[in-house]
């Protein structure tokens, strides 16, 4: 192709020999004819080169074009140039990808080697996100999503950035207190972590001996603080969601790989290929099989909530399984000593806004021997959660069907509701759920949850409508038939 050119130029040269006999001793015409010559020659040649690039743009945009239309289509599985991979074309940071799934997740990062210690690796992944820029996160929204699947994507990235602005803060503000006791003592950073309350009543003593009362006060507040929520691994499960947040994406793995960074030995520059996201999320996947539960619990999915992963929760517990979501229909039968039976009765939030009912349906019913425990959901509505709760009369209703399909005696059949808050599962629900509930005891609570340990959501203050209904619903009271 890159010849043609030269064809067209071949009957310009044959004019000039022609010329050359005609006027063979006009030197400056022939010199003037040559350069003629290769002007044209030049113009031609940048001629093919613009149709070259505008042929290659016009076939770019019928591919595209292409792939928007079998993407309008609802073909998922086909993205504008690949599958989800790591090794693929790429002509955006985001074109070919979409959010993924928990089990898309697992079998991405199924296979995995430990090579880094776990805490370390989430404070890499940490500050190199607090040195992100706003148009960092604005460029991880893929652009072939419909209007609606990119703003709940929004969304979620607004929840995700609030949550690492508040922890970077919270993070500075550490490091400061940290850099105080270290300038007051002489020791490294790293020792101070390492001490407890009787060196700081020593160092404390040794200022206030001194005259140094200020400094001493100082110190002790600044490790007071330290004390509270200077461990790494505070907040952790929360930090790991928001990691685990960012996976679901499907468009942040590229973004923490190709650093240039310095050697602080060599001062030489040169660029890390390490990607600490992807060990870090096939450290969560790994490592917490229930990390998709845990990310509904702490109040994440604002989409859909966390009443399918409750339900996927309490069929773990009464089954005394690790794995729940398998057993189909909406019977979970137990394996307790005593008869179990957990009944999905219906979505209690859903029901109240369809209109099916004036009183709000129960989420679960749970049955053990014969006592019956009706698990409720809290609406986001204020209005509609007085609602919600069923009546005396609509609790014995419950509790004479279920006695008569069960056939219970109804003489000894005693029933309760337990509600639970609107977005999120706060600590000291999910201990009622285990044990007034469930009836577990601690080993099989962490056996089959070893993650509730470390849980430490607490019920949020700001909903006063909820926790005054909360403090009025008398959760311990049995009605009998």
């Amino acid at each position: 192709m890159i010849f043609y050119p030269i064809c067209f130029t071949i009957p310009l040269f044959k004019g000039i020999n022609n010329y050359y006999y005609k006027y063979k001793y006009n030197y400056n015409y022939k010199i003037k004819m040559i350069l003629c010559c290769c002007y044209i020659t030049i113009i031609i040649y940048l001629l093919f080169i613009y149709l070259f690039i505008y042929f290659t743009c016009i076939f770019f945009f019928l591919l595209d074009a292409v792939s928007l239309l079998y993407d309008m289509r609802g073909i998922r599985g086909v993205c504008r140039f690949s599958s989800l991979y790591t090794t693929q074309f790429r002509v955006h940071a985001t074109y070919d990808v979409a959010p993924l799934s928990h089990k898309q997740l697992f079998s991405i990062y199924q296979n995995w080697d430990k090579t880094r210690d776990e805490l370390d690796l989430l404070e890499e992944v940490e500050e190199r996100i607090s040195k992100w820029k706003l148009n960092k996160w604005e460029m991880r929204i893929p652009p072939l999503l419909t209007a609606r699947e990119k703003e709940l994507m929004r969304q979620q990235q607004e929840l995700l950035k609030s949550i690492f602005f508040d922890w970077g803060k919270c993070r500075d503000a550490l490091n400061m207190d940290l850099e105080l006791i270290s300038s007051i003592t002489g020791l490294p950073k790293g020792t101070v972590r390492e001490k407890n309350r009787t060196w700081l009543q020593e160092e404390a003593a040794k200022l206030r001996w001194v005259g140094e009362v200020s400094k001493a006060t100082r110190l002790r507040d600044a490790f007071l603080r330290l004390e509270v929520y200077g461990s790494r691994d505070h907040r952790l499960l929360e930090r790991l969601c928001c990691i685990y947040g960012l996976g679901l994406q499907g468009s942040f793995e590229s973004a923490f790989s190709n650093y240039i960074v310095e050697d602080p030995i060599t001062k030489k520059i040169y660029v890390d290929e390490k990607n600490p996201f992807r060990d870090l999320l096939a450290y969560i996947i790994h490592t917490y099989p229930q990390i998709d539960i845990i990310y509904d619990f702490l109040g994440f999915n604002f989409i859909g909530g966390y009443r399918s992963s409750l339900r996927r929760y309490l069929e773990c517990m009464v089954s005394r399984s690790t794995e729940g979501g398998k057993i189909p229909g909406r019977l979970v039968f137990g394996r307790g000593k005593t008869a179990e039976i957990l009944f999905d009765f219906g979505n209690s939030n859903e029901s109240l806004v369809s209109g099916e009912c004036t009183q709000g349906f129960p989420d679960f019913v749970f049955v053990k021997g014969s006592d019956m425990t009706l698990i409720i959901i809290a609406s986001e509505n204020s209005w509609l959660r007085n609602r919600q709760l069923p009546h005396r009369k609509q609790m014995e209703g419950i509790a004479r069907r279920a006695s008569f399909v069960l056939g219970i005696p109804f003489s000894e059949v005693r029933v309760r509701k337990l509600l639970l808050p609107p977005t999120y599962l706060d600590k000291g629900s999910i201990v009622r759920i285990n044990e007034a509930v469930l009836g577990l005891s601690k080993e099989e609570q962490r056996n089959l949850a070893p993650w509730l340990e470390m849980y430490q959501k607490e019920l949020d203050s700001k909903d006063v409508d909820f926790c005054s209904l909360m403090k009025s619903t008398n959760e311990e009271e049995w009605l009998t038939l």
